[in-house]
């Protein structure tokens, strides 16, 4: 979805898309901002990235005059097997404690990770309930259905 996203955008030709995960392809499965334009930061380990997009997100609202509305808005993808590491939740109370509503965190919540389906191997459940808990705003969303995301993101990217 990334790098769909990002060739749509400019970032890179379409045509480039059929090389994701091939050998000396810049499409790997843990983007790399030293080799693909629009990426800002090299990931690699899971939970890292709604960490470094709650730093982000902070700082940005730290800097911007009006601290009720940060200059700018942090995206930040995750799967729902990521969300059953430790580093997640921190994060994720960090952002609802600060109120970092210019944080927007897209959960990819397939039912899949590495080992297998996730209600098997640990079971997440309502994981919007749990973002709630922490002070998120959320909205489930199908993933399919284009329409149904574009409205998400413009209510919440205004």
């Amino acid at each position: 979805m990334l790098y769909a996203t990002m060739a749509q955008a400019g970032y890179l030709p379409t045509s480039e898309l059929t090389t994701l995960r091939k050998f000396r392809s810049r499409l790997q499965g843990h983007p790399d901002m030293s080799k693909l334009p629009g990426v800002e930061v090299s990931t690699g380990s899971l939970g890292q990235g709604l960490s470094i997009a709650a730093g982000l997100a902070y700082a940005l609202r730290v800097q911007a005059e009006d601290a009720d509305k940060a200059a700018q808005r942090v995206i930040t993808l995750l799967g729902d097997g990521e969300c059953q590491e430790g580093q997640v939740w921190e994060a994720a109370m960090f952002a609802g404690n600060q109120g970092l509503g210019n944080l927007v965190a897209v959960i990819d919540q397939n039912g899949l990770q590495i080992d297998g389906p996730t209600a098997d191997v640990n079971d997440l459940r309502d994981l919007a309930a749990k973002f709630r808990e922490f002070g998120w705003f959320c909205l489930d969303v199908d993933g399919h259905d284009l329409v149904a995301l574009h409205q998400a993101f413009s209510s919440v990217c205004q």
